[in-house]
């Protein structure tokens, strides 16, 4: 049961993780479309 608790919290934080890192580089991929549209 604890082993099994643990393993599923490890996957919802490595989720969580994969989802920030999307989210900010998605983030960051926009400002910097904009930036080079603009400088254009």
């Amino acid at each position: 049961m604890l082993s099994n608790t643990t393993i599923h919290r490890a996957i919802m934080k490595n989720n969580f993780a994969k989802y920030l890192i999307r989210f900010f580089t998605e983030i960051c991929l926009d400002n910097v479309d904009e930036l080079l549209y603009h400088k254009s």
